[in-house]
């Protein structure tokens, strides 16, 4: 009776690994079945329409259309085991990590050994490991995957290879794992092997996406690289400056890694190499003032957190906090200021040597300030800006004034002086917009009027939702691009009438190009 408005599929009732007996609640695409202590609830429509959408995504991706139903399991926490198993049949555990700060299921912060996990508890889990490895007789080095919910543990999945995590466990047991997995090629045996842990190691791994547009992937060619390197640091990569970070693959550009003595130790050591980390994607972006932002969180530090917890931390995140309580965004706004003038001065130079043939007086650019208009999230902004010598800047907005010394030390960065506050600067200017990241935390303003909706990334225009003449408000939803295999709604920066629509589905888009202007 359950499937009888569903077409015929195969369907078993599989409860997974199950290392206890807990609760009897099941159920499928969060909450489409669920059974609470014998009452069944079920949405036939919705159900119905679950099982045609899985078999048939099942069929066409493996032929086999065979459905399970599983527990499912709520902030639960994700503890994955090394494991490496030689052709003699010796398998053990090199050790385990949380990996339980995921946003969309896509791992951010990972680190080992797990935090706040009983010795007990973890002895038993990774005993697990081992008896699924020995049990399919299984060799090499690999991940068995777990949910834990209290004392209880599910098993998700075995990863048969290295996974992007696995140096947080090289560092903390001082095995190389790439070694291990050839010599176990080789048919050496590991029955030897003794597992020694020292310290705790936090990896955060560095991307190129803009937390600030729903994190939009953000690729782009790498201008500046410059990673701090010192006891304790582990950076792996595959780039360096003149690199290019492909918009058609993973997003991933950097596995920063820190290893201390406890986990306070290892954590602060994170910080200081993010924050002093330079990295600038020309016409891109990077998450490293959301893993700072992670990092200092009350929760993080506090310890264990679960599989939830940062998307639940997304939805109340605001894109860009208030310049008015936040220092950062207030010299953001003078950098963006400054950097706006400097451009406006280059440019007027560039025109007045361009033509030499007609050099005269009047054609000399005037040694005054400048009006700069810069927006913000739909915010504008008009300041006057004046140079007063050596690398000294005043800038006036809204009847205050700011007195600056702002000194380039290079492409792509400066060093900000305001008062007793020393600022790092990294900055990427186009034609179109400006991204500055002060201390690692980054703001993003545009040159041109706050009413044209861009696109963020190279995309292609799967809907758009709105047309000339239409009223919106600020945050309304305008369409939907498809990049990297994932839909991306855009939405309105600003209220107004729409004026302008420049595409149609189906469209290709640059980073850039302009969408709609309202």
């Amino acid at each position: 009776s359950l499937l009888s408005s569903t077409p015929p599929v195969s369907i078993t009732l599989y409860t997974g690994w199950k290392c206890s007996n807990s609760s009897k609640a099941v159920s499928i695409n969060a909450g489409i079945i669920s059974f609470r202590e014998g009452y069944l609830a079920i949405k036939l429509k919705a159900i119905a329409e679950a099982f045609r959408s899985a078999a048939s995504e099942a069929k066409g991706a493996f032929g086999d259309d065979r459905l399970f139903i599983e527990k499912k399991i709520e902030n639960g926490r994700h503890i994955e085991v090394q494991i490496a198993a030689d052709l003699h049949r010796n398998v053990i555990a090199v050790g385990s990590r949380d990996c339980s700060v995921q946003r969309r299921h896509q791992k951010v912060l990972e680190e080992a050994p797990p935090p706040d996990l009983p010795a007990k508890l973890r002895q038993k889990i990774e005993r697990a490991a081992v008896q699924i490895a020995t049990h399919v007789s299984y060799s090499g080095v690999g991940t068995v995957e777990f949910l834990l919910a209290g004392d209880d543990f599910y098993f998700l999945e075995v990863n048969p290879r290295l996974q992007v995590e696995h140096g947080i466990t090289e560092e903390i047991t001082g095995i190389d794992l790439v070694q291990l997995q050839i010599k176990i090629a080789r048919g050496e045996s590991i029955k030897s092997l003794v597992i020694v842990e020292r310290g705790v190691a936090i990896e955060a791994r560095l991307c190129a996406e803009d937390p600030n547009q729903d994190f939009l992937p953000s690729p782009g060619k790498i201008v500046l690289f410059e990673p701090p390197m010192g006891p304790g640091v582990r950076i792996d990569s595959g780039v360096v400056a003149g690199s290019t970070v492909s918009p058609d693959f993973d997003s991933l550009v950097i596995k920063v890694i820190a290893v201390g003595r406890d986990r306070d130790d290892a954590r602060a050591r994170l910080v200081c190499v993010l924050q002093d980390m330079e990295l600038v994607i020309e016409g891109g972006a990077t998450n490293r003032g959301y893993l700072l932002e992670l990092l200092d969180s009350q929760a993080f530090r506090a310890g264990a957190v679960d599989t939830g917890w940062l998307d639940r931390r997304g939805r109340e995140r605001h894109a860009t906090p208030d310049a008015d309580e936040d220092p950062l965004a207030q010299d953001s706004l003078v950098v963006a200021a400054i950097l706006a003038y400097q451009r406006r001065r280059a440019a007027a130079r560039l025109n007045f040597y361009s033509d030499v043939s007609r050099i005269a007086p009047d054609r000399i650019p005037a040694s005054r300030g400048q009006q700069i208009d810069v927006s913000c999230d739909g915010e504008s902004y008009r300041a006057m800006v004046y140079a007063i010598g050596a690398w000294r800047y005043r800038v006036h907005l809204d009847g205050r004034v700011v007195g600056a010394l702002m000194r380039e030390e290079g492409a792509n960065r400066a060093r900000l002086e305001i008062d007793d506050r020393v600022r790092r600067i990294l900055y990427d200017a186009s034609d179109l917009r400006l991204r500055i990241e002060i201390d690692g935390h980054p703001y993003r303003y545009d040159w041109q009027t706050a009413g044209q909706v861009l696109a963020g990334t190279p995309a292609m225009v799967v809907a758009v939702h709105v047309t000339e003449g239409d009223l919106v408000k600020a945050g309304d939803a305008l369409g939907l691009v498809e990049a990297m295999k994932m839909e991306i709604g855009f939405r309105a920066p600003v209220s107004g009438v729409i004026t302008e629509v420049r595409v149609r589905p189906g469209q290709q888009v640059r980073a850039g190009d302009v969408l709609l202007v309202i």
